[in-house]
């Protein structure tokens, strides 16, 4: 009887069962009907497991319903391939002094090689399989969170920063400053640059920069002779990508709490360098003896900065904001990428950047 499953299975010619008076041989024919009728019980035996007690019970950790319901399935289909195949074949009656026998050969050998290997092999691909979907899933869900959030932070530092910038501008021609046009006309240029490039994941490194320098070029303007600036951009900036508009608001802080509410002169002390992938950003200026470190809870451009960098740059940056009686400093350093479009390919040119003493 057990080789009638190895035989079926094997394509074999002929299975045969050995008695007390020799071999009782059945046919090729014989062999094909067992294995097809076997084939279709375990066919509905892994499928039941598979797409009916997985995604019920096993799936919402019930594990002991699940247990005992393969268990019982198991032994069904044991039984009802085991009677299928003694009683089609007339096993009693060709060997009946063998059917003990061959009734725990034939239940080792199902064990061993039939549907519960096979389904056990079925059902940690399944679950492998759903795992890796899930896991897909979840990345999916993450980064569009990330995407919709990192929206939402650069949204609230344009109206931020165009609300200070404006009360500059308005002050000016309150006042009737002659800069004043001059100021709105560059204040539209940095707004141009928002609106387009701010909308993008990276952009070059270089119009970043620019974008600093001009918002300094800015303020130098309205402070005039009461600012003392030092402006440092050292090492090779081209051909690199960073997040848009991350270090605007550091510029603007320092002016917002630092030169705007001092009396009498003030400095401001800017350090940007770059060697191989690394930038390192520092920005130094002077402060009223009372003023306070901002934290996290203050200012929503420092605020944005910290969350963006977490978000865009895990692990892969160094933010510190130091305060002595002095001065207040903020220093920056990150791990940039390349930008691996050919260079070549962009035409638009930066200017030499001014040094402002």
């Amino acid at each position: 009887f057990g080789l009638i499953f190895i035989d079926a299975y094997g394509a074999s010619m002929l299975a045969y069962l050995v008695n007390g008076k020799g071999p009782v041989f059945y046919k090729l024919n014989d062999c094909l009907q067992i294995g097809s009728m076997r084939l279709l019980f375990d066919m509905v035996y892994c499928y039941a497991i598979v797409y009916w007690l997985m995604p019920k019970f096993l799936l919402h950790k019930r594990y002991i319903t699940f247990a005992v319901l393969v268990i019982l399935l198991t032994l069904l289909s044991f039984a009802a391939s085991s009677l299928f195949t003694i009683y089609y074949h007339d096993v009693f009656s060709r060997a009946p002094d063998k059917v003990k026998y061959i009734f725990w050969i034939a239940a080792i050998h199902y064990i061993l090689g039939g549907a519960p290997v096979v389904c056990t092999a079925f059902l940690g691909l399944r679950m492998l399989k759903d795992w890796h979907l899930k896991e897909a899933e979840k990345v999916v869900i993450l980064r569009e969170n990330a995407k919709a959030e990192l929206q939402l932070l650069k949204a609230q530092i344009q109206p931020h920063f165009l609300f200070n910038t404006l009360n500059n501008i308005y002050s000016f021609t309150l006042a009737g400053h002659p800069q004043a046009a001059v100021l709105a006309d560059r204040l539209s240029g940095m707004m141009d640059y928002m609106s387009t490039e701010g909308e993008k994941e990276f952009v070059p490194l270089e119009k970043e920069i620019q974008l600093i320098n001009d918002y300094i070029s800015l303020e130098k303007v309205r402070y005039g002779d009461r600012l003392d600036m030092e402006v440092s951009i050292t090492g090779d900036y081209r051909n690199k990508l960073i997040a848009p508009l991350l270090m605007i608001p550091f510029a603007e802080n320092c002016f917002k709490h630092g030169a705007s509410v001092v009396r009498g002169r003030q400095w401001v002390a800017l350090r940007i360098h770059t060697q191989g992938n690394k930038l390192e950003f520092e920005l130094t200026n002077s402060k009223p003896a009372k003023i306070v470190l901002p934290t996290s809870k203050q200012g929503i451009g420092l605020v944005n900065v910290e969350k963006r960098l977490q978000l865009i740059y895990p692990g892969k940056h160094t933010l510190r904001l130091e305060a002595t009686e002095q001065d207040y400093r903020v220093y920056l350093e990150l791990i940039l990428q390349e930008d691996q479009v050919a260079r070549s390919h962009y035409h638009q040119q930066i200017t030499e950047l001014p040094s402002y003493a």
